[in-house]
């Protein structure tokens, strides 16, 4: 897997991810990518992220998934578990090739972005392992926002 952004490095502009441009450059952002919608390890995931996502809103930092699936099974998905944050249709893998996180399989490899309000990596954690990572995420997405001043 490359690994291609670091922190500091600016985010890529990535027009496939449509309402992504949206939230970039105001607030801080988490964007994570899963592999592939209603399989148990995403749905663990998303669901692990349904946890922290009130926290994170009442902190002004916006939450967003993203996968390779269509932007109707991600839909489907995300009605599925009550997820109150959008997920992202990345159909291609467009933008995970772009991120250097497509797998062989055509899938994104799970992979976390903390972005800054000013776009640039904050923090990034490719290989992602399930397990506690939504926490993990919200504690440093919470702390660069104290940080920050806001």
């Amino acid at each position: 897997m490359a690994e291609t952004l670091r922190e500091g490095d600016p985010f890529p502009e990535l027009p496939n991810l449509g309402d992504l441009a949206g939230y970039l450059g105001r607030d801080p952002v988490v964007l994570f990518f899963y592999p592939k919608a209603f399989t148990g390890g995403c749905t663990h995931e998303v669901q692990d992220f349904q946890t922290v996502a009130e926290e994170l809103a009442r902190a002004g930092v916006a939450l967003l998934g993203a996968s390779v699936d269509s932007a109707e099974t991600n839909a489907r998905f995300q009605a599925a578990y009550g997820l109150s944050y959008p997920l992202l249709s990345d159909p291609g893998g467009q933008a995970a090739r772009a991120l250097g996180i497509r797998s062989p399989l055509g899938f994104a490899n799970r992979t976390t972005y903390l972005l800054g309000a000013d776009g640039k990596v904050a923090r990034v954690w490719y290989g992602v392992k399930v397990a506690n990572h939504a926490r993990e995420v919200a504690e440093a997405a919470l702390a660069l926002r104290s940080a920050s001043g806001a």
